[in-house]
């Protein structure tokens, strides 16, 4: 991948929304949200006034929706998990991150894909309640934020003070840290698998929006529990491969079902790399995968539970209550991230 600079094509904005018009389309069959919920509703109400022949119907419907998305599903994340150049050591990122560089254009970060996805529209206590989820774990000492991006944890959200949160991501992200800091902060040029931070060294680490991009993320998770002190807590915020990913209810039998039988999800594990022609991991993780992951390391599952991030909890009646109703252990399993929180309960890591 030495070479990748020189041929790296960086997408136009139409080749940016196609990108990601296609990876949305991996989560929908032949109907939309919208027309899914009036079908669901509608073939309930039939079926409670026992008019069984436009049931079936509604449901052949429903049916055939299911068996679409499947299909679509299937062959998006084929491509994807086929594609090339897969972006997969840090000397790869550091490639990319230069030819930023020599475009004289800063790398882009979490603000950048949130307006290229057409969420510039969403409101700022949305982001910063996915922020101080994680940062209302820092009660003191030192907290290291894996692919801290531009570091907004430290500078935006205070998670802590600057003297204390080290950043971790590639040198042109972290270079962004540096100047938010005024250099205050500690800005490491590093990865997620080698950190460069010396051993039981964090009080605190926070990885939030990059576990599902790593190339190893037992690897990773080695390197964590090696710079975390005893008792420390690892919080990560990951997508969750039994999100629900449309209102099909065959979709959301398969997603309850698949808490037990996780093979039936369809997780991603590769998708096209939204800005330059390339493609990157980007897991969709279960509980077991994460047992996985700790089942030889002095690390505990501590809690895990689905992002409830989309509804303000102190905003009008409709978002208080959702708020409310999403925290209920079976709404709970349903939504799109998850944050896993793992607490070390011994000084040393065998093997």
């Amino acid at each position: 991948m030495a070479q990748l600079a020189p041929r790296l094509h960086f997408k136009t904005k139409e080749e940016v929304a196609a990108t990601l018009a296609e990876r949305k389309s991996a989560d929908y069959g032949i109907f939309s949200n919208r027309v899914l919920f009036l079908l669901d509703v509608a073939a309930m109400l039939i079926a409670v006034a026992r008019i069984w022949p436009i049931t079936l119907v509604l449901l052949a419907f429903l049916g055939c929706d299911f068996v679409v998305f499947i299909m679509r599903r299937h062959r998006v994340l084929a491509r994807y998990n086929a594609g090339q150049p897969r972006l997969s050591t840090a000397d790869d990122f550091r490639a990319v991150d230069d030819a930023y560089t020599q475009r004289g254009e800063k790398p882009p970060t979490m603000t950048d894909f949130e307006k290229a996805a057409g969420f510039a529209f969403v409101p700022e206590w949305r982001t910063a309640l996915r922020y101080r989820e994680v940062g209302r774990f820092y009660a003191d000492g030192l907290l290291v934020d894996i692919g801290c991006g531009d570091g907004r944890l430290c500078w935006r959200y205070h998670a802590c003070p600057p003297q204390n949160y080290y950043g971790v991501d590639a040198p042109g992200l972290v270079a962004i840290l540096r100047e938010k800091t005024n250099d205050v902060a500690h800005a490491l040029a590093g990865t997620a698998e080698a950190t460069t931070l010396p051993d039981h060294h964090a009080d605190l680490i926070v990885c939030s929006e990059c576990f599902e991009h790593l190339t190893e993320p037992g690897v990773a998770l080695r390197e964590f529990c090696r710079i975390l002190k005893p008792a420390g807590r690892i919080v990560i915020q990951s997508p969750s491969a039994r999100r629900l990913r449309n209102l099909n209810p065959l979709h959301l039998i398969a997603t309850y079902l698949g808490r037990w039988l996780p093979r039936i999800l369809l997780p991603a594990m590769v998708h096209e790399n939204t800005f330059v022609d390339a493609y990157t991991y980007h897991w969709d993780f279960t509980r077991q995968d994460i047992e996985a992951f700790i089942s030889d390391l002095p690390l505990t599952i501590e809690a895990l539970h689905g992002a409830v991030y989309r509804f303000n909890p102190n905003g009008n009646l409709l978002h208080r209550l959702a708020y409310r109703v999403a925290r209920w252990p079976v709404v709970n399993w349903l939504w799109w991230n998850m944050t896993i929180v793992l607490r070390k309960t011994c000084t040393r890591i065998d093997g």
